[in-house]
Formats: C-alpha cells, structure tokens, sequence
C-alpha cells in the first residue's frame, strides 16, 4: 500500500501542473490583441499604428505600443497608455517624427493587461526611407499624329530606386502635380530607356509634358521635361495605413457591413491633402522634338525654305547679269 501511495503522488503533481496550464492557457486566449499592419515601405513619418484589442472576461484593458528603432537592442515604449472600455475596442498609438527619427527598418508590437493578464500582439515592420530615386534624363517628345504625343526619357541608374514614371500634361506652362495634371504611370525600372505615348484633348493645341521617377515608398525625384520657369501646384497627401491580412479591402465608396471576425481590422485611409506653390526651373536634357509639327506647321516651314531658296536663286541670277 505505501508503494501503491508513493506512485500516486507524482501523478497527482502532474495532474495539478496539467490543469493549472490548462488553465493559464483559456485566461490567456480571453485576452487578445491585433496591430494592424502600417504601409511599408514608406516615406511618412507621421501615422497612426492601429490596434483592436477584445476580452471575453467584459474587463476594462489598457494597451501600451511598443518600438525597436534601427540599432535599439531592445524595444521601449512609445505615446501614453490607452484605456480601452471593458470587453475592448479599437484604437492607435501616434507614431511621428520623435518615433521614425532616421531612415531604416522599424518594429512595433502592442501590451494589452486586463486584470492579471496581460498578452502581446504580432510584431510589424516598417522599412521608413526618404532618399527617393534619381531623375530622369535624356528627355524629348515628338507630335507623331495629330492627336499623339510621343514622350521619350531614360531613368537614372540609381541602384534600383526607380519603380515608375508619372507623366503630366498641360496645356499651358503651368502644370499641376497631382491627380489633375497626371496623364500616364508606367511601370520602369533603374537606368532604362522609356517611352509613353499619349494622346491629348484637342489635336489642334499644343502641349507640355514633365516627368518623374517614383520609388518604393512614394519618394519621388526631381522633374524633368519642357524647359521653362513657371508656379508649378503641387498637391501631397499623408500615407494610408494597409489592412492586415484576412480583413476586407473596402473601396472609398463602397458600403459593406463590417466583418463578423471583429480581431481584423481595417484601418482605413488618414490623408491630408496639402496644396502648396513654388516657383521651379525645369531644363530638358535633350532637344525638345516636335514640340509644333501639326501639318500645319509643316507646310509654313516648306514654304519658307522654297522662299529662301527662290530668292537666293534671284540675286544670283542679278549677280550674274551685272557681271556680264
């Protein structure tokens, strides 16, 4: 019986330590916490790092951010805490310029506490990047129809910075940099030779086109184009944070109901549109073609060379008889 009575205490231990980790494990899984994944990469240096965080147990949760900047060993706080009401919801922790203070890759997690228990969310990353790609070069456009541009350009060898070109248009030497003025986005790698055509409003007028270079994170470069010096407005918006995986993508004007799984969390888009001006030169890098050849213009240039050559015939021939 002693024996019968010594072999059952170990497996009395191993029935306390199992249930009581059975138990660890469900008042862990009432508590939950979710960060929503931010755009990457990006040139922003303000946005919002968004979060959902639920407890099953009704209980008020506080929810603490947390960042490893490039070179950190370990990661420390950021922004004050968040009181969520009891059961949970959604909000976000501000990251700004005091956060994303040099170019790199960033990580961020999410503390949620809620009586004792207290879980951490995924980590996500942010690669934060500034320098932008190179400009274009070797510019020129041609009118190769009445109603057809032809724009011609060779992107910078800028260790594959450049992932497209963005092509404006106006009718006049004030062009606007934004959704307005943009005619054409294609898809181009570094140090490779480009060409758009693209067709205008009105055959009869004449038209002015820049360009340029677009990086991974929305960096652009400097312009290229027709030369002149004119107010160029140029309108900038904030970077929109991307939802995280399993969570519906939701155009600007759609109306859907939300999920039924609430852990998903789309964050939508925080933009803000700024409008500014300023005076720039853009000098093309190579002679500008067909800037005016219409038929038109065609016939005018033929007539003035058949013109010249009549009169030098004229006074040679007046040159000859006064010799005689």
């Amino acid at each position: 019986m002693q024996q019968v009575k010594i072999r059952l205490i170990p497996l009395l231990l191993i029935g306390i330590i199992l249930s009581s980790t059975r138990f660890v494990i469900a008042a862990s899984s009432d508590l939950s916490v979710k960060l929503g994944q931010p755009k990457s990469p990006t040139n922003q240096n303000s946005f919002p790092l968004s979060f959902v965080a639920l407890d099953v147990l009704d209980r008020p949760i506080t929810v603490k951010c947390f960042k490893k900047a490039p070179g950190d060993s370990v990661y420390s706080q950021f922004d004050s805490d968040k009181i969520l009401n009891s059961g949970g919801n959604s909000g976000s922790c501000a990251v700004d310029s005091a956060v994303l203070t040099a170019a790199g890759s960033y990580s961020f997690y999410a503390s949620a506490t809620a009586g004792t228990d207290e879980v951490n969310s995924q980590i996500v990353s942010v690669d934060f990047n500034t320098s932008g790609p190179g400009t274009p070069h070797s510019f020129s456009k041609e009118k190769i129809t009445d109603c057809v541009y032809r724009v011609k350009f060779k992107t910078a060898d800028d260790g594959d910075k450049t992932i497209k070109v963005e092509l404006f248009r106006s009718e006049t030497t004030t062009i606007s940099i934004d959704g307005t003025g943009r005619v054409a986005t294609l898809f181009i790698g570094s140090n490779q030779d480009g060409q758009i055509d693209t067709g205008i409003p009105d055959c009869g007028k004449n038209y002015y086109f820049v360009l340029r270079a677009v990086d991974s994170s929305d960096n652009v470069s400097s312009l290229v184009g027709d030369g002149y010096t004119k107010i160029i407005t140029q309108s900038t918006q904030s970077t929109t944070s991307e939802t995280p995986s399993g969570a519906l993508v939701v155009s600007n004007n759609s109306q859907v109901p939300l999920p039924s799984n609430q852990e998903d969390i789309s964050t939508g888009t925080q933009s803000e549109d700024k409008t500014t001006e300023e005076i720039i030169t853009i000098t093309p890098s190579s002679t500008v073609l067909g800037a005016t050849d219409s038929p038109q213009n065609t016939y005018v240039k033929l007539a003035f060379f058949l013109s010249v050559l009549l009169a030098g015939y004229f006074l040679y021939r007046s040159y000859t008889k006064a010799r005689r």
